[in-house]
């Protein structure tokens, strides 16, 4: 867009190129506007639907999600170990991603106080477990870098 100058440095906006500028300008925020609309709706009527499925096994499930909860809630001990994985997370440069957290992220903290015992790493693998869980992330303990560590923690604990 050139600008007639006019002794300032203000564009001539009486020009048709500037209009067709605004113009342009305007379509694009009103295209952006309605595909954050159609986005919002579509995922209205998925939660629609999720909330129609789940409702429909919800009857059904009772014994088996007390069963699953009782195994996967969130324990005020994970809170405490959750926020010792978060500082210590918080600690690295750059700082490293508490949730959802890399195996190998997970795998540095449960061997920094590998000292205190199997006991101790084994609670805080849990505990990472099931925040993951809880919130629905993939669960990084799972990873075969988290999984061999566990081998090698309890061979080296029934060995010791």
């Amino acid at each position: 867009m050139t600008t007639k100058v006019s002794g300032g440095i203000m564009p001539d906006f009486e020009t048709e190129e500037f209009r067709r500028w605004l113009n342009e300008g305007n379509a694009e925020e009103e295209r952006r506007r309605k595909e954050a609309a159609e986005a919002a709706e579509r995922e209205a009527e998925l939660e629609a639907l999720y909330d129609h499925i789940e409702a429909t096994f919800t009857p059904y499930l009772h014994k088996e999600a007390a069963a699953v909860n009782s195994t996967s809630r969130i324990k005020p001990a994970d809170k405490t170990i959750f926020e010792q994985f978060r500082k210590y997370c918080a600690r690295w440069s750059p700082p490293l991603s508490p949730l959802p957290a890399h195996p190998a992220a997970v795998a540095a903290f449960l061997t920094s106080e590998l000292t205190r015992g199997a006991s101790l790493f084994m609670k805080r693998r849990a505990a990472i477990s099931r925040v993951h869980q809880a919130v629905s992330l993939p669960d990084p303990t799972r990873d075969v870098l988290c999984e061999a560590l566990v081998r090698l923690v309890k061979n080296s604990n029934q060995k010791g």
